[in-house]
């Protein structure tokens, strides 16, 4: 059975469910928990870098905590339609002076004092009963906004797989290539051997043994540059897990060559992309959230009906000119229906719609953009992949062409009938043919997880548990 896209872009990796439906509460977003410590003395496959990616990249935790955000958006919509209760205390104290005419000996002064104290509890009710569209278009607005962050965040996710996967091949890639290097530095240094033992008997000249150290030495050099690109790769593939540059770590992957099978139309895979891949979700959310802004701003213009109803215990006091406080207490109460038509808001409605349809219109071109992408990131990497499985055969060849040319070379000059220049070149050529063979194998690899990626195979995570709540 040949292998599929998917094992040979993340190695063993099993696709994953995508997440549709987020919990309206935030708490039910999919999140892969803590990452665990790193084992130095373990070596790590694509398939558990990935999971240790998604656990420990600070982008995984901001695209989670946007999706909560607009999770719990909805919820905080559908409140502002629940019956609203307050309570209040309201307390108070006034003293006043009144001017009054003086009739002795009955009044004997021109004014009199009255003083007052007050202590008011109540509760007021309050309630939006109707508004005429405003509260769907809000409720669909949340769910969009909450849908997009969603389409977001597997995003992130398979941004994430694939900056892992790319890193890794190109680890891998960098330790093959050292292989490579050390099987040219050994061929140099066999044939500095071989040459230096003609020349003390006389078969070879100084020229030639210089050649030869030379060429010796240019391949431990080519050696410790593979062994540099070794240490270069390992560090941009710790970046893009999320670990310090410090972080010792190991990784494991398989020599043989797996060959993937290419679908025989590309509509077929360019159809998969338009229904799978997390951009033209994101699109999609976001022209639905336009459209629901519309709705929201369109209703502007209707009128809303509201209810309410209060109750209190007022406790007055009352005292006039010191002859002693009086208090009653009695409750107030009482309810209202209301209805507010909006007349003149200086166009600030129309102005929002107006804003709205512009949105909607620029939403709608950003879909016809993603999706154009997507179509030409689809056939781009299905014509890097194939051109890649065509051009593997002939590199086959030549590999195999150029390890008989060396050893036939080797042989020749071993018997003094090939001379060192032919000998030289057959060990560059040989060389040249084996860097080409691995640079066509790891093409391979990234085309493979191109196509991966743009078909969207790279699937969201699987949700395990929620993360720590953050602190408030």
């Amino acid at each position: 059975m040949a292998p599929t896209l998917e094992s040979i872009a993340t190695g063993e990796l099993a696709p994953r469910p995508e997440h549709r439906d987020a919990a309206r509460s935030g708490e039910g977003l999919p999140w892969l928990g803590e990452p665990p410590p790193i084992d130095p003395d373990r070596r790590y496959g694509l398939a558990e870098l990935i999971d240790l990616a998604q656990r420990t990249n600070p982008g995984t935790r901001v695209a989670w905590e946007r999706a909560r955000e607009a999770a719990i958006a909805i919820g905080l919509v559908e409140g502002a339609y629940e019956p609203m209760l307050a309570a209040s205390l309201m307390a108070g104290y006034e003293r006043a002076v009144f001017p009054i005419p003086e009739v002795p000996p009955l009044i004997d002064s021109n004014s009199f004092s009255a003083e007052t104290a007050d202590l008011v509890p109540g509760l007021e009710l309050t309630w939006l009963l109707y508004d005429f569209g405003r509260r769907e278009a809000a409720e669909s607005l949340a769910k969009s906004r909450a849908v997009f962050a969603d389409a977001e965040f597997n995003l992130a996710h398979s941004e994430i797989a694939y900056a892992v996967t790319v890193a890794y091949h190109a680890k891998v890639t960098s330790i093959e290539r050292v292989s490579i290097a050390e099987v040219s530095a050994a061929a140099a240094e066999k044939l500095e051997a071989a040459v230096r033992s003609l020349r003390e008997h006389g078969l070879a000249t100084d020229t030639q043994l210089l050649a030869a150290v030379r060429g010796r030495v240019q391949a431990q050099f080519e050696v410790e540059t593979a062994r540099a690109a070794v240490s270069t790769t390992g560090i941009d593939l710790l970046e893009a897990i999320g670990l310090a540059p410090d972080t010792r770590l190991e990784i494991e992957f398989a020599n043989e060559e797996l060959l993937p099978e290419l679908a025989p139309r590309v509509e077929t895979l360019v159809a998969e992309a338009i229904g799978r891949r997390q951009d033209l979700a994101a699109s999609v959310a976001k022209y639905q959230a336009t459209q629901a802004e519309l709705r929201l701003a369109r209703a502007g213009r209707n009128p809303t009906v509201t209810a309410g109803a209060n109750v209190s215990i007022p406790l007055v006091g009352f005292d006039v000119d010191g002859m002693g406080w009086e208090s009653v207490a009695e409750p107030w109460y009482g309810a209202w229906v209301g209805i507010s038509v909006p007349l003149l808001d200086g166009e600030i409605t129309d102005t929002r719609v107006r804003m709205a349809l512009a949105s909607v219109a620029a939403a709608s071109a950003e879909i016809a953009v993603a999706r154009d992408r997507a179509v030409r990131e689809v056939w781009r990497a299905y014509n890097d992949l194939a051109t890649a499985l065509r051009q593997r055969s002939v590199i086959k060849s030549l590999l195999a062409a150029s390890e008989a040319n060396f050893e036939s070379a080797m042989a020749s000059f071993d018997e003094g009938l090939a001379t060192f220049v032919e000998v030289d070149e057959a060990r560059r050529g040989l060389a040249d043919s084996r860097l080409v063979d691995q640079d066509s194998r790891a093409a391979i690899r990234i085309a493979a997880a191109n196509l991966a990626m743009a078909t969207g195979r790279l699937a969201p995570p699987t949700p395990r548990e929620s993360p720590p709540a953050p602190p408030r």
